[in-house]
């Protein structure tokens, strides 16, 4: 499976070109739809974070979480990989993103609720759908409302690594956020997320190109 950014922004070939895109048309945010360790998508967050130098890293599986200091992010670290950070996320789970960020001395923030509302892990087996929209519902309030802060806070370009499905065309997030942003989704095999298959096995895939554009 190879993995590869392709940059489909008008007058940008480069990650060179993107960073002066970037300075002239005020962008404030990149947006990354990320697929929970479905796809390897850290390479990818690594080669965008390496050029266009963000200040800040809101994280959807950081939850309500925030790691600022040196220290935070080596006590994180030093949790066992089997220990359940939240119903959702296991510490090992978070840890490649977690070095990243440090990688980079960028400051970490969760932006979701903690266990992104959820109980147990019965939602897996069985998905009730009046439940499962008010859950969209209040954890993408929590996404917009970070984001805004995070906006405030920092002076500089932020990165903003939430599921996919946050990132859809009619998401609420794209309704309310007015600053100018880039969107960085991933195609498998020349398809999107939504379109593929039920069924389809991500195993299979030849080919991810992760597709850079502005808004």
């Amino acid at each position: 499976m190879t993995y590869k950014l392709c940059v489909k922004i008008k007058g940008c070939k480069t990650l060179d070109d993107v960073r002066n895109f970037i300075k002239l048309n005020k962008i404030k945010i990149i947006f990354f739809a990320e697929t929970h360790g479905i796809l390897d998508e850290l390479k990818i967050q690594d080669k965008i974070i390496f050029k266009l130098r963000p200040v800040c890293y809101l994280y959807e599986l950081l939850e309500e979480e925030r790691l600022i200091s040196k220290g935070d992010f080596i006590e994180f670290l030093k949790r066992d990989d089997s220990e359940r950070f939240s119903v959702i996320s296991s510490f090992g789970e978070l840890k490649p993103t977690i070095r990243l960020a440090k990688k980079y001395n960028l400051p970490l923030i969760g932006c979701d609720v903690k266990n992104m509302y959820r109980k147990n892990k019965d939602f897996l087996k069985e998905i009730n759908a009046d439940e499962e929209n008010r859950s969209m519902f209040n954890r993408e309030r929590k996404q917009i409302e970070i984001i805004k802060k995070s906006l405030i806070e920092y002076d500089g370009l932020i990165f903003v690594s939430v599921g996919a499905f946050h990132l859809r065309k009619d998401s609420p997030i794209f309704k309310e956020i007015k600053s100018n942003y880039i969107i960085v989704l991933p195609l498998i095999d020349n398809t999107e997320l939504e379109n593929l298959e039920k069924d389809f096995n991500i195993s299979h895939a030849e080919k991810i190109i992760y597709i850079m554009k502005s808004k």
